[in-house]
């Protein structure tokens, strides 16, 4: 007999899960409820001029905390197989706590997102610099790019190789957090 592995279901991204579940979030963030459930007016004269609340039972306490819209929305991200809604509720909830987990146990996803950067890019952008960040839109940068290539290439292909370059300059500038208009 072979182990059968249980199907995992489709992951939601973060914001699918918020657009799904918008109602939980615009649920009232009031705990006071939860602290305490006995409603006042109900218990006698004596006993409010004391001050005097009876003592909740844990049992209580847990039962009320599962109506708490943060707890239902961290059951929500486990049903949905949403772990980054649920690490990002799980740790939003230990900062109400007062509760900071020891280091490395919220780590961030490793790596930067999306495709590696390629050394090309980055050879356009110096040498758009060393030639004295010509205007994108001019042929010089990708004529010193490309040299023989771009003299003898066709006007349909010179114009991709110029916007090449140009995406490349912008994307390399983007990286560097430098303004689009900024030479």
């Amino acid at each position: 007999m072979s182990k059968q592995t249980p199907e995992r279901t489709k992951q939601l991204s973060f914001e699918e899960f918020e657009t799904k579940y918008k109602s939980l979030f615009a649920e009232d963030d009031s705990i006071n409820k939860l602290l305490n459930p006995y409603d006042r007016s109900s218990t006698t004269l004596s006993r409010r001029v004391s001050g005097y609340v009876p003592p909740v039972r844990s049992d209580q306490l847990i039962s009320e905390l599962k109506k708490w819209w943060l707890v239902r929305a961290l059951s929500a991200a486990k049903k949905e197989n949403c772990p980054e809604v649920f690490k990002y509720l799980l740790q939003h909830l230990l900062i109400r706590l007062r509760v900071l987990p020891p280091e490395g146990v919220f780590i961030p996803c490793p790596g930067t997102p999306g495709a590696p950067h390629k050394e090309e890019t980055r050879q356009i952008y110096l040498t758009w610099v060393a030639i004295g960040k010509p205007s994108l839109t001019t042929q010089k940068l990708a004529y010193t790019i490309y040299g023989a290539v771009f003299t003898k290439a066709l006007s349909k292909e010179r114009k991709r190789m110029v916007d090449q370059c140009r995406q490349s300059v912008e994307r390399y500038k983007r990286r560097l957090n430098l303004p689009k208009n900024i030479s």
